[in-house]
């Protein structure tokens, strides 16, 4: 009987967990989507800041953002 306390505990801590990681995995989508408008946006409007630069300056903040997202789910 401890067993199954202890299995659906674990079951139900491990679907919170997927669920917690599905939700920061759309947000992640819906975020890179905007950066990607806001790219293109730029582009479209030859605002492009320094080309490399801006590229350079997004990346590091995503790459930021993961990790940061990867420790809250660690």
């Amino acid at each position: 009987m401890k067993q199954r306390i202890e299995t659906n505990a674990l079951r139900n801590e491990n679907t919170k967990i997927r669920t917690r990681l599905h939700m920061v995995e759309n947000e992640l989508t819906r975020k890179d989507k905007v950066i990607d408008d806001l790219i293109a946006q730029a582009d479209s409007n030859g605002k492009r800041f320094g080309g490399a630069k801006l590229d350079s300056h997004l990346v590091n903040n995503l790459k930021r953002k993961v990790r940061d997202q990867q420790a809250e789910l660690a």
